[in-house]
């Protein structure tokens, strides 16, 4: 608790700007993992999921919603084990969070700019919110965060280019010392069924 509160007044300290950079740097030198709900569209269109991520680098694992996607960094694998389908294709350089959503994380939030940052209490709890937008052309609009004192993400909005926005509830957040055992982020394709069609667009 000591240590908690000793953050929290670093963090009062620093101010948010200094909070965001912080938790970015944090998290592109880490191998960070969570879990995840999430919400997106309105109306009687509203579409709901939950899910897990372990991101390091440009490699991620995640799964959620009937799917894992795995990738290396190099090819990205995309499976679907009750249909018995998987799709492997190269990750592309140059792309952007749409497409590998490591990237936002792991490269320290590059290729957005931070428009605004500002404490805020949200649900009783001391945050900061950080909104960043992309520099460059992209799917993404805006994306929206929510920083606690220690450093962790609480929640994020991502707006895409059509106005629809998804939001995501964090939890189990844990950023810790990146790995040279990249295991994780490889597929074994031994476990995937012997029916398995397998769709190679590398």
């Amino acid at each position: 608790m000591r240590l908690i509160a000793f953050i929290a007044a670093l963090m009062a300290m620093a101010g948010p700007r200094e909070t965001v950079s912080d938790f970015l740097a944090l998290a592109a030198s880490s191998r960070v993992s969570f879990e995840y709900t999430y919400s997106t569209g309105s109306g009687k269109a509203v579409m709901t999921g939950s899910g897990s991520v372990i991101v390091q680098g440009s490699a991620f694992l995640m799964k959620g919603d009937g799917l894992e996607v795995v990738c290396d960094g190099r090819s990205r694998w995309t499976v679907d084990r009750a249909a018995g389908e998987a799709i492997v294709e190269n990750v592309s350089e140059g792309e952007d969070f749409a497409a590998n959503p490591a990237l936002f994380l792991s490269q320290g939030g590059k290729g957005f700019t931070v428009k605004e940052t500002r404490a805020v209490k949200k649900d009783g709890k001391d945050l900061v919110v950080a909104v960043l937008e992309p520099e460059a052309r992209s799917n993404v609009r805006q994306v929206i965060m929510y920083i606690t004192p220690e450093l962790s993400l609480a929640e994020a909005e991502v707006t895409v280019a059509d106005g629809t926005v998804t939001r995501f509830t964090v939890g189990g957040f844990s950023a810790g010392p990146a790995s040279d055992d990249i295991s994780v982020f490889v597929l074994d394709k031994g476990s995937l069924g012997p029916d398995t069609v397998i769709t190679d667009l590398r």
